[in-house]
């Protein structure tokens, strides 16, 4: 900024915190490439194979590196690789920093997939790596093994490892109560029968609270808590029969938070060994695609979006989140079980994305499925892209053949349940009520849930004109 007779440089640079900040006004500023331009030299060295994404967790925008461990690095994983302290890796700019002829000669001679092979030597097949989305306590873990505590390299015998992969964890972990934004210490276990939790002291080992088969849990990670070392364990019980499954029989989220990171990334890792054990798998079989898929938990994306209700009448702010093919919806980002969820399918079965312009209030795009299409707003164009992105790719036919149709997760009813009207209005009593569990914009059931209650007379004779045959996988939507 000018001043004073003469220049003073503002600048700002914080990967941990995943944000920059500079002046674009002065000369010096200018210089410093803001641009993106990178240097020819070192635009050759990006240009090799492996060398386009970050070298820790494959995010395509990698224009940072360690000019030591020669790793090209994306922003994020640069602010973790500074925490590390500059003794074990020196991180610079390709943009903004001027490199030494030493640094280029690093990443010239080394390069990610050499690095790979040094510092990712053996990994076991169900350790969790860090991925573009990791939460930073996995995303420190993850690098902390691999440069910190040199878990993988060629002949490496370290204890964390070999306790992950056993398979067997107990230990204390902050559990969120299911009905208020209250958290109590609680004793975990993690053994081949599951992952179960046990409400006092006394009733361990022998009488948890709760036991979660690896068949139905998945860990999932969402930063709605705003706790460093917390994530989500999703019970998604599997489907029994064609009756229609409730969001309550259907899902369950609990929430917890570990002491330190550590301890998280080694609930995780124990975890993963151990239902990859109980599944047939073993830690020390090779890596594959199957395997990865099968083992890692997350959500494939998440954040709120406002939702038309069917009539038409208005958006209601909810939290989606996108599970194994199929999108769940909250009231609330920390409730403990969904207001409800679409399966999704392929294109051909009749599920696709489409833009649907700028509202006053925000960017909408429609998701329509066989019996039911879905006006969804976000808040910029930003979030409406990424959701499309993300929901174009889930109803890919290869990828939507291995998501909901898995006979491990529930699904709702077939399209041909008969359908009847719903005498209520939104806001009166009963499923419009705001602390009803039933949700005022989709459907709701009778008591001998044979009946499905559906207050959208179009919808209801939609569904009735495709009872005589309904597509493979059509199901009527979300809120059962």
């Amino acid at each position: 900024r000018q001043g004073g007779g003469g220049v003073v440089v503002d600048f700002l640079c914080s990967p941990a915190l995943g944000w920059l900040d500079h002046c674009t006004t002065c000369t010096i500023c200018t210089m410093m490439e803001v641009s993106g331009t990178v240097p020819e030299e070192v635009q050759e060295i990006l240009d090799r194979e492996g060398n386009g994404v970050c070298g820790d967790c494959g995010h395509t925008q990698a224009k940072w590196a360690s000019v030591d461990l020669g790793v090209v690095l994306c922003i994020d994983c640069g602010g973790m690789h500074r925490m590390l302290g500059t003794h074990l890796s020196k991180v610079r700019s390709l943009e903004l920093d001027r490199l030494l002829p030493e640094h280029v000669a690093a990443l010239d001679g080394i390069g990610n997939t050499k690095a790979k092979a040094k510092w990712e030597h053996s990994v076991p097949s169900t350790y969790r790596r860090g991925w573009p989305r990791a939460p930073p306590a996995i995303r420190e873990q993850w690098i902390r093994a691999k440069y910190e505590r040199q878990e993988f390299i060629s002949g490496a015998d370290n204890p964390t490892t070999k306790a992950a992969l056993s398979g067997a964890k107990s230990g204390m972990l902050s559990k969120k109560g299911k009905a208020k934004l209250k958290w109590a210490d609680r004793m975990f276990r993690l053994n081949a029968d599951g992952l179960a939790y046990f409400s006092t002291d006394k009733d361990y080992p022998s009488n948890p609270k709760r036991l979660l088969p690896f068949a139905e849990t998945r860990l999932c990670f969402s930063s709605v808590l705003g706790a460093r070392n917390s994530f989500q364990i999703v019970q998604a019980k599997p489907r029994t029969s064609a009756t229609p499954v409730p969001p309550k029989e259907a899902y369950r989220v609990i929430y917890v938070a570990a002491e330190s990171s550590g301890d998280m990334y080694s609930w995780v890792n124990t975890f993963r060994a151990a239902k990859a054990r109980a599944l047939g798998y073993e830690p020390s079989m090779e890596r594959s695609e199957d395997l990865d898929a099968f083992l890692n938990e997350g959500y494939e994306h998440d954040g709120f979006l406002k939702k038309q209700s069917p009539r038409e009448t208005g958006f209601k702010e909810r939290w989606f989140a996108l599970l194994d093919g199929c999108l769940l919806y909250f009231r609330r980002p920390t409730d403990a079980f969904p207001v409800g969820y679409i399966p999704l399918g392929s294109e051909a079965e009749g599920f696709c994305v489409q833009r649907s312009g700028v509202q006053p209030s925000g960017c909408c795009f429609s998701l329509v499925t066989p019996f039911r299409t879905y006006l969804l707003q976000g808040e910029d164009e930003d979030i409406v892209s990424a959701w499309i992105e993300v929901l174009t790719k889930v109803m890919n036919p290869r990828f939507a053949a291995g998501n909901h149709r898995n006979s491990t997760l529930p699904l709702p009813m077939p399209a041909q349940r008969p359908v009847s009207h719903h005498p209520h209005d939104e806001g009166e009593e009963g499923d419009g009520a705001e602390d009803s569990d039933a949700d005022a914009d989709d459907l709701a059931f009778s008591d001998d849930a044979s009946t499905v209650c559906d207050s959208s007379p179009t919808r209801a004779a939609t569904a009735t004109a495709n009872t005589s045959s309904p597509p493979n996988h059509a199901y009527e939507n979300v809120k059962f």
